[in-house]
């Protein structure tokens, strides 16, 4: 069977236009398929679909009898009429989607579906079209809860394709007309392994860098450009200022700048009990005390392995856990609580304190060797009350992404 003549047709608008062409098809005994009419600007464009019933179709003849329409101004031979291109790009769209998408009518029979939800299903488009969703696996379908209950149902539910068991999380919604009336359901579902990777992604804390910032003080642009000059070195860095004044942002500006591939781990040293600060920090092995896990666990030090470590508030830390701080800065060295092993650790320090360490010294509330040691390269941010020079803590990025 020969493909059927498709034709747009332009006309000087007037009434009756479509009238004429259906009586001139019906004459001469032409099946028309499809017919849409679309009227611009004084004019009237006709798609029209024209059954041929073999290849010994007169075309030339077709187009002659066009000539006879009143009106016509041109015609044109097309290969889809204007809904068959809203159809093929609702299709295209449809089949980007991320998600999984089934709709089905009132009684329960399939009616879309996009190659996303052919994919988690392991069925083919062909074979779902039109079947009813107890037919499909699984067998307890959401959208059959849905459409026999009329009211949204999720729950996380598995197909078994030819690859194996796929799990995903379905979410169906009943449809309704203008009218409010019942018409079908609609299930979006998401492989649970894109969904980790979403929950994974979004907990993964925003880059800060120093194109964020938005202080224009002379001060605070000093302070970037020494920060951008120390950031590539493996000195320890001490950021000194009130708090509210960004020294946490501060420190992870340094750490994108420095280029390390390990991760940026902060700690608030204020806010942990002592007890738990040094297995925290340094890590502890099986049996080390009780609770402990087994296998033991490594220490925040050696998670950052390759990145920066920020201890914010140093100066709220108890004595005993400075000691050792002191030995991983000079030795690069951990030992875990209760192990023997020295573990090498590379991992960047930088500390942030609110406090007058110095007077800290002097009053032996905090350790000298310490002081001197992580007051290599300080940073000192101005106070809030001089925002009237122009600085402001505030990132740009957090503002503009929320």
């Amino acid at each position: 069977m020969a493909d059927n003549l498709k034709f747009q047709l332009l006309f000087k608008d007037r009434i009756g236009i479509v009238f004429d062409i259906a009586r001139l098809m019906s004459e001469q005994s032409i099946n028309i398929v499809a017919m849409e009419v679309e009227q611009i600007e004084g004019f009237a464009k006709i798609s029209i679909e024209i059954e041929v019933e073999d290849q010994f179709f007169d075309k030339d003849a077709l187009i002659t009898l066009f000539a006879t329409l009143p009106g016509l101004e041109s015609y044109t031979e097309v290969r889809s009429l204007p809904q068959e291109k809203r159809e093929q790009w609702f299709r295209t769209l449809f089949d980007g989607m991320s998600e999984g998408v089934m709709s089905v009518d009132a009684s329960g029979t399939i009616n879309t579906v996009n190659s996303v939800a052919c994919r988690l299903l392991g069925e083919v488009y062909e074979n779902i079209i039109g079947q009813h969703i107890s037919e499909l696996s699984p067998k307890d379908s959401i959208l059959l809860d849905c459409i026999r209950k009329k009211i949204p149902v999720s729950r996380r539910k598995w197909a078994l394709t030819n690859t194996g068991r796929v799990e995903f999380y379905g979410s169906a919604k009943p449809i309704h007309d203008s009218q409010g009336r019942f018409v079908g359901a609609v299930l979006l579902m998401k492989n649970l392994k894109e969904v980790k990777e979403m929950v994974d992604a979004v907990s993964t804390p925003l880059e800060v860098t120093f194109l964020d910032f938005i202080g224009q003080s002379p001060v605070i642009k000093n302070l970037i450009t020494f920060a951008k000059k120390i950031s590539d070195t493996t000195t320890t860095v001490s950021i000194t200022g009130e708090s509210g004044t960004g020294k946490e942002l501060f420190a992870k500006a340094i750490h994108f700048e420095s280029g390390r591939k390990g991760p940026f781990i902060p700690i608030n040293c204020a806010a942990l009990p002592e007890q738990l600060i040094e297995s925290e920090l340094f890590g502890y092995v099986d049996g080390a005390f009780t609770g402990a896990r087994k296998r033991g666990k490594p220490g925040l030090f050696e998670a950052a392995t390759d990145g920066t470590i920020f201890l914010d508030e140093i100066g709220d830390m108890p004595p005993g856990p400075q000691a050792k701080i002191l030995r991983v800065l000079q030795d690069g060295l951990v030992r875990r609580i209760g192990g023997f092993e020295e573990i090498p650790v590379n991992a960047r320090v930088i500390t942030a304190t609110n406090k007058d360490l110095k007077s800290m010294v002097q009053e032996n509330r905090f350790r000298e060797d310490l002081y001197y040691r992580i007051n290599v390269l300080t940073i000192q941010i101005p106070p809030p009350q001089r925002e009237t020079d122009g600085y402001s803590p505030s990132c740009k990025k957090f503002p503009a992404t929320f």
